[in-house]
Formats: C-alpha cells, structure tokens, sequence
C-alpha cells in the first residue's frame, strides 16, 4: 500500500498540471507575470468621394473639398479651398464659378474650342492649346504680360497672362472685335454667329491656362473684377489640383 502523506512524483506533477489549466494560468509562466492580449488592427477608412459639383446647387458657397462632374467633358475633378461660389448651371462644355473673397473675380472652365479668329488671319478650326498660344503671343493688339509652362495635374500645359490696358473696345459693330485681339467660339459657326464667345481684346484683362486632353483643348480663364493676384493665385491652386480625362 502507498503510504497516505506522500504522493509519487508523477502524479503531483500531474495534479499541478491541473490546477495551472482550471486556473488559467499559463505553463512555464513566472508567477504573477502579466498576459498580453493582441491589439486588434486599426480600421482603415476610403476617402471620401467626389462632390458631384451639379449637386452642390446654384447661387451658393461651395464647401472646401474634391469635386467633380457628371456633365462636363473631359471627365474633370479637381481640389477647391474655401472662397468659392457657383453662379451659374454648367454644362458639357463649361463651367463657372466666383472666387468671392474681396470680390477678387470669376473662373471659367472650357472644354473645347471650336473656332479661334485674330485679326485679318484666316479662322482656325478646332485650335489645339499651342495654336491658341502663338495666336494670343503674336497679336499685335494685345499684351502679353506673361507666358509660362503650368502643371494641370498629371499634365503640362501653358499659362498666358493678358495685361489689358488698351482703349476700351466699341461694342457696335460686333463683327469689328476681331480688329481689336481674338475672339474664341464654342458653337457650331464661328464668330459672329450666335455661340459662346470668349472675346480677348485689347482691354481684356485676364490670365488663361490650356492644356491638350487628347484631341480635346481645355482652356481655363480667370477674369479679375478686383483683385487680380487674388484670383489668378486661386485659379492657379486649382489647376494644379485638376485631373482631367
């Protein structure tokens, strides 16, 4: 018979195997030393998407943030800071919208440019962005202030500056523009048939970037009311932010 005081060392190292597990402990851990528990992952978050600019409203400030187009071709997003304003319903082929601190100006989006006329020179249909650059720099009625090469994007395109400054261009006869800078048409005749025009006179004030997106020229004018460093500078942030295509 096994005397009752003791046990035989298997069978207390099996009781102490027991009593680890129902009290659970870990085997082979110090006394009293502490368990980990394993940190769950960090949850990760998609950014956000697009502001549908159509949606956004009309004749309203525009939150700071990505926004994008379900209308307007090229396909186009682009990064707008606060200050901005949607004036009108934009189309396919345009949008626009003011820049409102200090009433500084407006910014239009083109997306194609069907005819481009200066002067006496013949019409140019469907002018690509170096087309519209050698156009606007060898216009003997304009004043190029500055002509630059500008990130849009991904992609290159120009930047041209018009000082303005010359005598204010008679409105009557409107077929005499032409005699006064170059005039751009978005439409199915060029000027002065009934289109979208974007006259650039001799008094015309503006900073215009374009960029070639496959077959297509976008141009971007900024027209200053006020402030023109103000808006050429907001215009230019966008620019850079846009992907277009």
């Amino acid at each position: 018979m096994l005397a009752t005081g003791r046990l035989p060392r298997s069978l207390s190292l099996a009781a102490c195997l027991v009593l680890a597990a129902c009290s659970g402990g870990t085997v082979g851990a110090p006394a009293g030393a502490a368990t980990s528990t394993p940190t769950p992952a960090a949850a990760t978050s998609s950014p956000a998407a697009p502001i549908v600019i159509e949606d956004a409203g009309v004749d309203t400030d525009l939150a700071a943030g990505t926004y994008s187009s379900r209308l307007f071709k090229p396909a186009l997003t682009m990064e707008l800071g606060t200050g901005w304003y949607r004036t009108d319903a934009n189309t396919d082929r345009q949008i626009r919208l003011r820049y409102v601190p200090g009433e500084a100006g407006d910014m239009t989006i083109l997306g194609g440019i069907d005819y481009l006329q200066c002067g006496t020179s013949a019409v140019i249909d469907h002018p690509n962005a170096q087309a519209i650059i050698d156009a606007l720099a060898s216009a003997t009625t304009l004043k190029v202030e500055r002509l630059d090469p500008v990130a849009i994007g991904a992609r290159s395109g120009s930047v041209i500056r018009l000082a303005g400054g010359g005598d204010a261009v008679p409105q009557d006869p409107l077929a005499d523009w032409v005699r006064y800078g170059c005039v751009l048409t978005q439409g199915a005749e060029p000027f002065p048939a009934e289109a979208g025009w974007t006259p650039l006179l001799q008094d015309t004030t503006a900073q215009l970037v374009v960029v070639d997106v496959g077959d297509m020229t976008v141009l971007i004018r900024a027209r200053p009311t006020n402030d023109a460093e103000a808006i050429y500078r907001a215009v230019l942030e966008v620019v850079r932010s846009m992907s277009l295509g």
